[in-house]
């Protein structure tokens, strides 16, 4: 990402800066960059709000089929929990 400096220099504003009028522009570049994500994330808040409950029950799932291969493990036979596990997906 390029500075606040930078971009002012690209946009044709002056080509140098003393350090206090650069720090000053970095912090109210920081303010306008915190202002639209908070917007944006207004925005789409039900959205967000959806796909982390879909992120939620995703690793839920995850962790119920860990728990399941895990305990297919426990009771196979050495060298055998693969197979069990293997049929456990096709069914």
């Amino acid at each position: 990402m390029k500075t606040v400096i930078e971009m002012a220099r690209e946009a044709g504003f002056a080509t140098s800066w003393t350090e206090a009028a650069g720090e000053a522009l970095e912090r109210f570049a920081e303010l306008v960059r915190a202002d639209e994500r908070e917007v944006i994330s207004e925005k789409n808040k039900t959205v967000i709000e959806q796909i982390n409950k879909q992120m939620q029950e995703l690793r839920e799932a995850v962790l119920a089929e860990n728990e399941a291969c895990a305990l297919i493990a426990d009771e196979a036979e050495p060298y055998n929990a693969a197979d069990l596990i293997r049929k456990r997906v096709k069914a």
